[in-house]
């Protein structure tokens, strides 16, 4: 891949709620591309208090406990880019706090 990610969110689905045709309840999201980060958590990627997580490939998305759940990018060296172009990406982990999609009976 050139060009970075534009577009990367995270959607709670319901698997236990499918509707006749097939789809499955969606609530909410996390976008990937602009993580709320007002106390510069992030080591890289924080402009203006907000984290951007524009690689292409996410590998995975697991829930750690209750309240949060981890995202990972494995760079797929030397291809994956994202945060810098013409640079391959680290393989990295980010932890998210997310009680408030997490408590959605």
């Amino acid at each position: 891949m050139e060009e970075p990610a534009q577009f990367k969110r995270v959607y709670l689905i319901d698997l236990e709620s499918v509707e006749e045709e097939g789809i499955v309840a969606k609530t909410g999201f996390i976008d990937l591309m602009a993580i709320a980060d007002p106390k510069a958590v992030a080591q890289d990627g924080t402009i203006d208090e907000v984290f951007s997580f524009p690689f292409v490939t996410i590998e995975n998305v697991d829930i750690v406990d209750e309240r949060h759940i981890i995202v990972g990018n494995d760079n797929n060296y030397p291809g994956s880019i994202g945060c810098l172009p013409g640079t391959a990406d680290n393989s990295e982990l980010i932890l998210l706090e997310i009680s408030y999609l997490l408590a959605i009976d």
